[in-house]
């Protein structure tokens, strides 16, 4: 800045308008929300560190421990904390975000299945997005395609915003040296905490390691935890804790996204009437296929085919159908201006679309008599039914235009999933 900005002022007030102004460039450009978690860094900046240490503590080296339900209770304690200081309710449905959440941390510690503990993380981050957009925009007009697209900017979003905890952080020791007058001496303190930490675990792991009454002190004093053998990891983690909070609170409170919903239902119907018409005669005629041949059995079959083979192959290839089907019908309910002859079409392939799931369903029951389970296809049969579930929300929202499918599809596949995952398929197949 150059003193020549200020004229016939001493050099101290000079200062103080120097620093008052680069206090407000921070600021500039932000709305209220941000503007009150930068301001208030003593509050947000503090509780994102002490859960960056609370989210180390409990999944570093322990992905799928007890921990886990305390991890996702204490995850949305802090969302609530930070909720209440800028004074956003809880709405009264937060209630199925939470326990949904919960429960699939509990649900991580009772198995020891990989594929599990990786759709339960999947599904407590799927739950917690969906938690902070339901409370921090009204969301209750919103179209499906709207809402999927709102968490997918969330966790890009989230990266965006983490350099907001150190222009915090300007911001508050701007604010401490602006009060007491003179520098403050409280950044050194946070300096020299930062450089402790980590050489405190270095020391403390090599005393222990070099001198066995020291080991037994510190395993007496702290039997419960074990002591660091990879500090630097143990910090990225907690870093990535402290970061990752507050880079996703600010990043919600900005509300980057349009709460207005406009109608997307722009598209010319015939374009859709087309190419449903055509796929549909093409499933009419292998849904009679499916009919006579798999679930009435009495027709002659190809040369070289049982009945045992047919009914045994094509379950994998049919389930790929059935979500290509599910999309198509998604789009044009979504994408495609009303026409009657469009729903009427979209009901007939939706129809058809059941048929293959039974056909799907029944192919793999039978090729599980002959082979018995594994959980790729207790999870082929998951899908199956979580699927028909899906398209009968998706077929009345092509009548009922005011219904919730993605509330519905949501709550569908949260409840679904919980009873699978709970009921530890793999234990009972192994």
């Amino acid at each position: 800045m150059n003193e020549n900005n200020y004229p016939n002022i001493s050099v101290p007030q000079m200062e103080t308008a120097i620093k008052k102004e680069e206090k407000e460039g921070l600021l500039a450009g932000e709305n209220n929300t941000v503007k009150e978690i930068l301001v208030h860094f003593e509050f947000f900046g503090i509780i994102s560190i002490l859960y960056g240490i609370f989210y180390c503590f409990c999944l570093y080296k322990n992905t799928s421990g007890i921990t886990m339900p305390v991890f996702t209770a204490g995850t949305f304690a802090y969302f609530i904390s930070c909720m209440k200081k800028l004074e956003i309710s809880l709405k009264k449905d937060a209630w199925f975000y939470i326990g949904a959440s919960c429960l699939l941390g509990i649900s991580n510690f009772l198995t020891s299945s990989n594929v599990l503990i990786f759709f339960n993380y999947v599904g407590i981050l799927l739950l917690l997005f969906g938690f902070l957009i339901h409370h921090f925009y009204e969301d209750r007009e919103w179209h499906f395609g709207k809402q999927a697209a709102s968490i997918i900017s969330a966790f890009f979003g989230t990266i965006s915003c983490l350099h907001y905890l150190p222009k915090g952080f300007s911001y508050y020791r701007m604010e401490k040296e602006n009060v007491s007058g003179k520098d403050s001496k409280g950044k050194y303190i946070w300096f020299g905490i930062l450089i402790a930490i980590p050489l405190l675990m270095v020391v403390c792991a090599l005393l222990a390691s070099a001198d066995a009454v020291f080991r037994s002190i510190f395993q007496n004093l702290f039997q419960d935890i074990v002591l660091p053998t990879n500090p630097i990891g143990m910090v990225i983690t907690i870093l990535l804790g402290i970061f990752g909070s507050y880079g996703l609170l600010v990043w919600f409170s900005k509300k980057q996204l349009q709460e207005t919903c406009s109608d997307k239902r722009t598209l010319e119907p015939l374009i859709a009437i087309t190419f449903t018409s055509l796929l549909t005669v093409i499933y009419l005629i292998f849904s009679i296929i499916q009919i006579l041949y798999l679930f009435v059995g009495n027709m002659e079959l190809p040369s070289g085919y049982t009945y045992a083979g047919y009914a045994r192959e094509g379950f994998f290839q049919l389930l790929f159908v059935c979500l290509i089907n599910l999309g198509i019908v998604l789009i044009c309910v979504e994408r495609f201006q009303e026409n009657m002859l469009l729903k009427i079409i979209l009901t007939i392939f939706s129809a058809c679309t059941y048929i293959m799931i039974a056909s799907s369903a029944m192919r793999m029951i039978l090729y599980i008599a002959a082979y018995y389970l594994t959980f790729l296809r207790v999870l082929v049969l998951w899908t199956l039914a979580v699927l028909a579930l899906l398209l009968t929300g998706i077929l009345i929202s092509i009548y009922k235009e005011s219904f919730p499918l993605f509330r519905y599809c949501m709550v569908v596949v949260t409840i679904c999933y919980l009873i699978f995952s709970l009921a530890k398929p793999d234990y009972f197949i192994l």
